[in-house]
């Protein structure tokens, strides 16, 4: 399952980059 990969990428480049 790549989308498990994807989606964890996703969660950490938001921990990085927050948009709040």
């Amino acid at each position: 399952d790549g989308s498990k990969i994807r989606i964890m990428r996703v969660l950490h480049q938001k921990q990085k980059f927050p948009n709040d």
